[in-house]
């Protein structure tokens, strides 16, 4: 069984939607199944409401983020410090730079796919 593929409707639907709505009441537009303007109307101011709260919290969300980023890259960069600074007093001491090598990162690039590569997914 082939299914269709789903498409998001674009950014503004539910403006587009209560314009059509209220063309649809105004030239006293019905349609036999699923179309009632007033039920449409009710389930779009829904939508709205659903979106003003989503876009809230996406608000919300990158506030905390950048603060979350703000403290990881402060506390980022005192341990990179640190991790030299001891890693400095102790050059001479190979033990004790294999015990720091585990926290240093890992520089190796992973290898990417052959531009030969010639195979498509299926």
């Amino acid at each position: 069984m082939i299914t269709k593929r789903f498409v998001a409707p674009p950014k503004g639907f539910s403006d587009k939607l209560l314009k059509f709505i209220e063309l649809a009441k105004e030239k006293k537009w019905t349609v036999s199944e699923g179309f009632s303007p007033t039920e449409l109307e009710v389930k779009t101011q829904e939508l709205v409401t659903m979106e003003a709260n989503f876009m809230k919290l996406e608000a919300e969300y990158k506030v905390k983020k950048d603060a979350l980023t703000s403290v990881q890259r402060e506390l980022y960069v005192k341990f990179q410090s640190a991790l030299k600074i001891i890693s400095g007093q102790f050059y001479k001491d190979t033990g004790v730079l294999k015990l720091l090598d585990s926290f240093r990162r890992d520089h190796k690039r992973q290898k990417k796919e052959s531009a030969n590569n010639t195979t498509t997914p299926v």
